[in-house]
């Protein structure tokens, strides 16, 4: 808490909290560019872990558990979303017709 005693105490408070939520929220009143993309990146990576825990999907637990593997990756940055995606339908593929026969 800043210590106000005058008029000039007050705006320098003022000015410091204002760099602080500009820092947050970017210049004109929401987030970065960064931090959107960021948040799109997370919901990407979640998206897939939605889609192999869907109930309308019959999907082996091992397809799930690899979801989850894929969602940390694409956390961790090291492959894309759409990679994952790819990975995920091949590996479920694979594991449906291993387990018809």
């Amino acid at each position: 808490m800043a210590n106000i005693t005058d008029h000039a105490s007050y705006q320098e408070a003022r000015d410091r909290a204002d760099a602080a939520e500009e820092r947050e929220t970017g210049r004109f009143g929401y987030q970065s560019e960064d931090t959107q993309e960021y948040y799109a990146e997370v919901d990407a990576g979640l998206s897939i872990s939605r889609a192999a825990w869907d109930e309308q999907f019959d999907v082996a637990p091992s397809v799930r558990r690899f979801a989850i593997v894929l969602e940390q990756m694409v956390a961790g940055r090291a492959i894309k979303p759409a990679q994952a995606f790819d990975l995920l339908a091949i590996y479920a593929i694979a594991n449906r017709h291993r387990n018809q026969r």
